[in-house]
């Protein structure tokens, strides 16, 4: 079994890396670094962003992501097996009447520890309680909504840049196809109108005036004037 946060930790001073160093590199925030390093995974709504992080962890130190995520789900999941010291207590020597009486603030305090000795009716020391494991289930208010959808979006984000460029491409074929098509339509309409002009100036043909057409007016005759004389 490893040590989760401290491997984490020492892959990266290892590299020489900084925690703001892998937060550019992974984009992830500064403090969900530190909560990796420190198992600290009461900020993670769920465990698939924690798992997403520790992938992204791996990969910028060289680290295997799936011995790392399988750590982190143990972790997470409370699997782990709280490792309980049994200390055998040694004979204390008997106290005298002058040390008895001497003031208590002359020696420092000795640290008391709590020790399981097995009895005679019970030998075995009892077995630790497993308690459940405080990740299991976060509450909705450890993470705020801006943390989840930024996680969202780091996550998703290559599949959403994917799809606009595929949008993107899509509208530019059909603008071009629809060139083409109109393009090819006005094609053989000017080819008849350049053949028809051709073909009107060798038979040496008038072209009509442009104008009002009168045919049913009769021709204009000459009109004669007599002088008036007066006496």
């Amino acid at each position: 079994m490893i040590e989760f946060g401290k491997t984490l930790r020492e892959a990266r001073e290892a590299k020489g890396l900084g925690i703001d160093d892998i937060a550019k590199a992974t984009h992830m925030m500064a403090r969900q670094i530190d909560a990796l390093e420190h198992e600290d995974f009461s900020s993670f709504a769920a465990p698939i962003y924690g798992r997403g992080f520790v992938k992204l962890y791996c990969e910028a130190v060289g680290l295997d992501p799936k011995i790392m995520v399988a750590e982190f789900m143990d972790i997470f999941n409370g699997n782990r097996e709280p490792t309980i010291r049994v200390r055998v207590e040694t004979p204390a020597e008997p106290v005298r009447a002058d040390e008895a009486q001497a003031p208590t603030t002359a020696e420092p305090a000795r640290q008391q520890s709590v020790v399981v000795q097995p009895t005679f009716d019970n030998p075995d020391p009892p077995e630790p309680a497993r308690t459940p494991s405080r990740y299991a289930a976060p509450s909705p208010l450890d993470e705020s909504p801006l943390d989840g959808c930024a996680s969202f979006f780091w996550i998703w984000r290559p599949l959403v840049l994917l799809l606009l460029a595929l949008s993107v491409l899509g509208l530019v074929f059909i603008g071009v196809r629809a060139l083409y098509r109109a393009t090819r339509t006005s094609a053989p309409a000017a080819r008849e109108s350049a053949t028809a002009t051709t073909a009107e100036e060798s038979s040496g043909k008038p072209k009509p005036a442009n104008g009002p057409k009168h045919s049913n007016v009769p021709p204009r005759g000459k009109i004669t004037v007599d002088p008036l004389y007066i006496d």
